[in-house]
């Protein structure tokens, strides 16, 4: 529960799985496609040695009794029909071959030949047929793979993520492996840990129902706190980088001379009371001039906002003035729009509103009416 814990904790916090994302699932996707690019290789080999060979086979007529169960058994693999602890493409290259050598066998040496290899370094002619010149890189390729999840970060992440899997996925990923026919040997495989796993917390939580020579399989204790050592450390170091990188960063940033705003980046306002006019230039834009209610309205809104965080209605505005300049709301709203209006025109559209009216008691939108 430990490891499937600390699991859980990596998973669930973002600035460690990302470490774990970056620098070890990253090199695992890279050993996967390496891998796959040499089995797709050897599966179209192996589908065009195959639509050959039942080619030879129907313009043959041949049709016998231990020839049929041989091509049921390659097409039951074709199928996902068939279980088997290999991959589909080592299955269909054996289920091929003993098609191949069931005719071979039975007196058809001369059709199949095409499939015979006739190098030195097969003694046996009966293991000499041929399907995938890939097929050998394949299993050496597939043979590294499967060491590397012993010796490798990626390999130690995936070991102890099935601990993880196995306490707090079992049932859904159970699930959605009976649902896929192709994923069939996944599914026996899991079935196996969380077997294992469901022996190991009874043993710990209720030991008097377990035998007593009990030993676990799948989870050994000694491989799996090497790779939870060798992981922590690991994570631990990357964080340790990061941190250093990102203080780098910052002392980098700290020693740029820093920029004075453009002047032409501000806003200018002015009112003349007692002309009831006001002036506005944003930016590098041309200033603009607002007389009346408009200039009122922008006069009322700058100076009363540096003092309240309140939303800003006509009474506010009439109160403001002490109703020496009574406003009636729609003749309110229209001026705002207005205002608006002139503004957007005015900066090309590069600024929407420059008075916002919006909904009573919702603080984010009295900030912007600010």
């Amino acid at each position: 529960m430990g490891i499937a814990d600390y699991i859980k904790y990596i998973k669930e916090t973002p600035k460690i799985y990302q470490v774990i994302e970056n620098k070890i699932l990253s090199e695992y996707s890279k050993e996967q496609e390496k891998l796959q690019k040499i089995r797709d290789k050897a599966d179209d080999e192996i589908l065009k040695a195959k639509d050959k060979l039942f080619r030879i086979i129907e313009n043959k007529k041949l049709s016998y009794e231990s020839l049929k169960k041989t091509i049921e058994v390659y097409q039951q693999y074709e199928n996902n029909d068939r279980n088997s602890n290999l991959t589909q493409t080592e299955n269909l290259n054996s289920a091929l071959e003993d098609i191949v050598r069931n005719l071979y066998e039975n007196g058809y040496k001369k059709i199949v030949k095409d499939f015979v290899s006739e190098k030195q370094d097969y003694p046996d002619l009966m293991e000499a047929f041929i399907f995938s010149p890939s097929m050998n890189e394949y299993y050496k390729e597939s043979k590294k793979f499967e060491a590397k999840k012993s010796t490798t970060y990626w390999g130690h992440w995936i070991n102890l993520e099935l601990i993880y899997l196995a306490v707090y996925k079992k049932d859904e990923l159970l699930e959605e492996l009976r649902k896929d026919k192709k994923r069939i040997m996944d599914l026996w495989g899991f079935s196996l840990v969380v077997d294992e796993m469901n022996k190991i917390r009874e043993q710990h939580e209720e030991p008097y129902k377990i035998k007593a020579n009990f030993e676990p399989v799948i989870y050994e204790r000694s491989r799996y706190t090497g790779y939870i050592t060798r992981t922590h450390n690991f994570i631990i170091d990357e964080l340790e980088k990061i941190e250093e990188l990102n203080l780098e960063i910052k002392k980098k940033l700290n020693s740029l001379p820093k920029e004075k705003p453009a002047e032409e980046s501000k806003i200018r306002y002015s009112f003349n009371k007692n002309g009831n006019k006001c002036y506005v230039k944003i930016g590098q834009f041309d200033e603009m001039e607002f007389e009346k209610n408009p200039a009122l309205i922008i006069n009322f809104f700058c100076n009363s906002s540096k003092y309240k965080n309140d939303y800003k209605s006509y009474h506010d505005f009439n109160g403001y003035y002490k109703f020496e300049k009574d406003i009636g709301s729609s003749d309110f709203a229209r001026r705002i729009k207005e205002i608006n209006e002139r503004v957007k025109e005015n900066t090309k559209n590069l600024i929407n509103e420059i008075i916002l009216q919006k909904p009573k008691n919702d603080n984010k939108n009295n900030e912007l009416n600010q």
